[in-house]
């Protein structure tokens, strides 16, 4: 059989319209008009599926294009309807038209002459549509402000009243003599057809419609597309019965009433019998195309389930667009709560090792990593770290058992698909998907329990918090997309957002607290012959024998062993030492201390150079007691913070320096050392003050 070769045209637009009666019966590949399906497990010739709309059979092929059930996209039919019926989904628009037109003979309500209505001509079909229509509603009359007009009292208003169709609803018009009195009719669906048959292209063109795309009566249904069984297919039990859609039900119902409103139509049976079929074929149409209508009863299943219409497979979150279009269930990906973990790096994320041990990444055997990936093999799909297959250079693929992975051997060629270990990169997301930065690339850190492991500076870029927000997880399957990963989406290439040009990944919560207190300075008091003076957070401060005194001193002091401490585990770390910047003399013998500036000048790098005024800059000057007096003296050095050469001089940390603006430390960094620089840093500083809050803690009082 020869393959299907369509044939294709450039695309220079895309033109949404309603399809005319006559273009519906010209794309339709069959008229429906039995309402049985199979007969025998063979398709009913025009019945609701027949062989020409396509087939959901395997082995079968299509009676028009000749392709098998993959191939044939399907093709539509057509039910032709008995009467005219109000297409609901357009009813109001319907309506609109009617206060446009007179009732009568068609023609527009409002002076086409006037200068108003001439400016029109050079405006949007929108705005045509919506000034004729303001214009008209203040017309009570056909001819009140032209000469050709009939004559006729147009309707007060007009209302939908449900299966009954459009009302037309008269007001004080005075008849037998009596003020106010009101009259209705019922404008069916076969009288309005005829009505905007009567308007001209030029008076449609004014409305705003298009005659090449949608004339006024395509708005009434008079012939009913019946989708393809592509659409609504079938499914087949064992014992040979088929379940139908929810759709080939409707198309049924439509298809038994419109057969019978036909027999009665052409036996002149009476008005009321003709009405009452006639009725059933619009309600099972309504509820064809939206099962929800208001004012419209829902169709049901036996059960009382409600029929799915092709407006509820559209709409909704789980509808077609968002559910199977915007949003997609993938391969190699993984969702699960995440928490906060304070010890791992800023771009590492932790994965259960349930996940890790699920998800598989491949990687080609050479000869560095064989004895590594010959391991994995041994170990098998169930323990971490493992494999689960082996494809091989000719193309071949093994699944890894308990039975056969001791004699799986490895080639140069092959390639494994292995559990995720750690420093494997992965594409790490969380919706809603607003800017780049909500999928980002992280190394992954295998890890016991069931969360994600997210480190807290990387969440601002997320939008996440840790409330029982859910992300997912995406490994990616060629070398490609590991070095996308890597060198495009990695957390470290989007510190800085493209869109602000100031950093999106900084300090944040604790972090920012524990770096205020190891930077920040107070006012102590010395009393006369006081040997020792424990400050505010039990640091020592030095000894003074003297009159009483303020001074102002750095908070956070540490001995050798302290500080060892902190610095020990810093990525800088390179086996030196900062010099210590305090001591204190005790019988004789002197301790050196180092402030908690000299431990973060030891991560800084050494060619920083930065002079700014922190948050807290210029609060603190006012007067009023001693020691706020003092403290004013010493503003400029607290408030403002300067870096030379990598050592903090002076200055408290607070979230004026690491704020997000482009003159910030974290974004001089960025600038003179890269990215790599930066997330380093910031890591540090986790770990300085992961360290601090442990051993000093941080409370609120009531005093406070």
């Amino acid at each position: 059989m020869t393959e299907f070769e369509p044939i294709t045209k450039d695309v220079t637009g895309l033109q949404f319209s309603i399809m005319s009666p006559d273009e519906i019966r010209k794309n339709s590949v069959v008229e429906i008009t039995k309402h049985e399906t199979y007969d025998k497990d063979v398709p009913v010739v025009k019945g609701l599926f027949d062989n020409r709309m396509g087939t959901t059979d395997m082995g079968k092929v299509c009676a028009t294009c000749g392709l098998d059930n993959i191939g044939c996209p399907g093709h539509f039919g057509h039910i032709e309807l008995a009467k005219p019926v109000y297409n609901y989904h357009f009813i109001d628009i319907t309506v609109k038209v009617l206060k446009c037109v007179c009732f009568r003979c068609g023609k527009l309500r409002v002076n086409k002459e006037s200068p108003t209505v001439n400016e029109l001509m050079n405006k949007p079909n929108k705005t045509r549509w919506n000034t004729i229509y303001e214009l008209s509603s203040k017309i009570n009359r056909c001819g009140q402000e032209t000469e050709d007009g009939c004559g006729c009292i147009q309707p007060s208003r007009y209302k939908v009243d449900g299966i009954s169709g459009i009302q037309a609803i008269w007001k004080d018009i005075g008849v037998s003599g009596v003020t106010g009195e009101t009259q209705s009719q019922y404008f069916s669906a076969e009288y309005v057809k005829a009505l905007f048959e009567k308007i001209s292209d030029e008076d449609s063109n004014l409305l705003g419609f298009s005659n090449n795309w949608c004339r006024p009566e395509w708005l009434i249904c008079s012939a009913l597309p019946v989708p393809p069984p592509a659409v609504r297919p079938s499914v087949k039990q064992g014992n040979s019965q088929r379940m139908d859609d929810d759709l080939t039900h409707k198309l049924a119902e439509i298809v038994k009433y419109n057969n019978q409103l036909k027999k009665k139509i052409e036996s002149f049976a009476r008005e009321e019998i003709i009405n009452d079929w006639y009725n059933m074929v619009v309600y099972h149409i309504i509820t064809f195309i939206n099962n929800e209508e208001p004012g419209i009863s829902q169709s049901t299943h036996r059960s009382g389930r409600p029929l799915k219409a092709i407006q509820q497979r559209l709409k909704g979150k789980e509808g077609r667009l968002r559910s199977n279009l915007m949003g997609k269930r993938v391969d190699f990906s993984a969702r699960s709560v995440i928490t906060p973990d304070p010890n791992i790096d800023l771009d590492q994320l932790g994965v259960p090792i349930k996940i890790a041990t699920n998800l598989t990444t491949p990687e080609v055997v050479n000869s560095f990593n064989i004895e590594d990936l010959q391991e994995f093999v041994y170990n098998g799909s169930g323990s971490w770290p493992g494999a689960k297959s082996i494809i091989k250079k000719n193309g071949n693929k093994f699944l890894i058992t308990e039975n056969n992975k001791m004699n799986m051997k490895l080639e140069l060629g092959d390639t494994v698909n292995r559990h995720l270990v750690d420093n494997d990169y992965v594409l790490f997301n969380r919706q809603p998907s607003l800017h780049k930065m909500s999928m980002m690339g992280h190394r992954v850190k295998v890890m016991k329990g069931d969360t994600f492991r997210l480190n807290v500076s990387v969440t601002p870029p997320y939008n996440a918090d840790f409330d029982g927000d859910e992300m997912n997880m995406h490994v990616p399957q060629s070398i490609d997309s590991m070095a996308e990963l890597i060198n495009i989406a990695s957390v470290t290439k989007q510190i800085i957002s493209p869109r602000e040009n100031k950093p999106i990944i900084t300090v944040v919560q604790d972090t920012l607290l524990g770096l205020y207190k190891l930077t920040h300075s107070e006012v102590i008091e010395f009393n006369e012959g006081s040997q020792l003076h424990y400050g505010e957070n039990t640091n020592i401060y030095n000894v003074r024998e003297s009159t009483t005194a303020n001074k102002c001193v750095d908070s956070c002091l540490y001995n050798y062993k302290q500080m060892i401490n902190i610095i020990s585990d810093l990525s800088t770390f390179d086996g030196s030492i900062p010099e210590s910047d305090n001591s204190f003399e005790l019988n004789g013998v002197v301790t050196p201390m180092w402030s908690g500036k000299s431990i973060l000048s030891y991560i800084l790098p050494e060619n920083i150079n930065l002079e700014m005024t922190n948050s807290g800059y210029d609060n603190n000057k006012e007067g009023g007691n001693r020691k706020k007096e003092l403290l004013s003296q010493y503003n400029d050095n607290v408030n403002i913070v300067k870096i030379v050469n990598g050592i903090i001089k002076h200055g408290t940390f607070d979230k004026g320096i690491f704020s997000k603006t482009s003159k910030g430390l974290i974004h001089t960094i960025y600038n003179d050392l890269g990215s790599e620089r930066t997330c380093d840093f910031i890591n540090d500083l986790q770990k300085i003050v992961s360290y601090i809050l442990l051993v000093e803690g941080f409370s609120v009082g009531i005093s406070d």
